[in-house]
């Protein structure tokens, strides 16, 4: 006779099918968890370089602005318009380029930055760039020698 427990062909061991997953099912599995996580990684609002791209934009600008009062006979200014957004104006207000936006990163403390001919600054302080979960990159402007420097 037969014995307890012993699968015939073309039966099923274990009283009814076996529970678990097959080869492809966790490749399938594996394969979309990588995609998911590399997207995440690399398509995040702000990731490090776009901050520190963000950092590069504003101080060519002021770079900009700089060596425009100091040929042009000063009064130039870098103005913020938004949050995420500055541009480079002349004395009289008028845009010398169109308006650099940074969205999604958010400027904080740039306030009106004004050259004189020497192209002197006329404040000085720290900015911040914030980026997506608060990561941050700083630059600060020093009006004793006109540098901008990114910390």
């Amino acid at each position: 006779g037969r014995q307890r427990g012993a699968c015939g062909r073309g039966e099923t061991c274990g009283g009814g099918g076996e529970a678990g997953f097959t080869l492809l099912e966790l490749i399938l599995v594996m394969i979309l968890v990588g995609i998911l996580s590399y997207s995440l990684v690399y398509s995040s609002p702000t990731s490090a370089v776009e901050l520190s791209n963000a950092a590069d934009m504003l101080m060519m600008d002021y770079r900009q602005a700089q060596m425009l009062s100091i040929r042009n006979g000063g009064d130039y200014q870098l103005v913020p318009v938004t949050a995420s957004s500055f541009k480079v104006v002349d004395g009289s207000g008028v845009a010398v380029k169109n308006t650099t936006d940074v969205s999604p990163i958010t400027i904080s403390s740039l306030n009106t930055i004004t050259f004189d001919t020497l192209g002197v600054p006329s404040s000085s302080g720290t900015i911040t760039f914030t980026g997506f979960q608060g990561s941050t990159i700083t630059a600060t402007v020093y009006s004793e020698t006109g540098a901008i420097l990114r910390d």
